[in-house]
């Protein structure tokens, strides 16, 4: 998940997901915002575009519309957007379908690492986890810019150990919720058959696809 959207994505992230859940359509991403600039609710989506900007990858806006669509089902009031009613709504979705997307979130860490990979000449998953390990690992830059998800981050062999050896600041900082954590993803995405196939091949699923 990427941290600097412009209020036109956001936008666009709410007009998909209202058009999905209203009419079963996907819209084309829309270009032209002239007129939705001058709409009095435009505010609304500049107010959260820094939101979510400054969430530090806390606040995912496509869930976040999700969870706002299906609770309202359908059009809701804008000024809702950032309120503590939102919020609320929000974090109570994510508990009740926190684990739905895991398996694409692998399949989409999985191509970003594979490509990182391939155009930085580097043959195996552990010399990847050991770049810049000593200063500011890759893998602790790709996990925070939300290249790389949690769930993809708790298949990986020896997890613990590769961030225990990164510099104490830097494992503090980024990891010290995400270790507590990481046998209790690992236990319920493990649950879903696809998630453990790939858990049982991941190594080789990078082989395959580096040459």
């Amino acid at each position: 998940m990427k941290n600097n959207y412009t209020t036109e994505d956001i936008y666009n992230i709410y007009n998909k997901e209202i058009l999905m859940y209203t009419k079963n359509i996907t819209p084309k991403r829309i270009i032209n915002f002239t007129k939705k600039r001058e709409h009095p609710d435009w505010q609304y989506f500049e107010i959260f575009t820094k939101k979510v900007n400054t969430s530090n990858n806390q606040i995912n806006p496509t869930v976040y519309m999700k969870s706002l669509i299906n609770f309202f089902d359908g059009y809701f009031n804008l000024k809702l957007l950032t309120s503590v009613k939102a919020i609320k709504i929000y974090k109570q979705y994510i508990t009740e379908n926190k684990y739905d997307n895991c398996y694409d979130d692998i399949l989409n860490s999985i191509k970003f690492i594979i490509k990182y990979m391939k155009d930085n000449n580097i043959s195996c998953i552990d010399e990847y986890m050991l770049i810049n390990n000593d200063i500011f690992p890759v893998f602790a830059q790709h996990f925070n810019n939300g290249s790389i998800s949690k769930y993809f981050a708790v298949l990986i062999p020896d997890i613990k150990i590769f961030i225990n050896n990164y510099p104490q600041d830097i494992s503090d900082q980024f990891f010290k919720v995400f270790i507590s954590d990481i046998n209790d993803i690992k236990s319920h995405i493990l649950c879903y058959p696809k998630v453990k196939k790939i858990n049982d091949n991941l190594e080789n699923i990078i082989k395959k696809y580096l040459n």
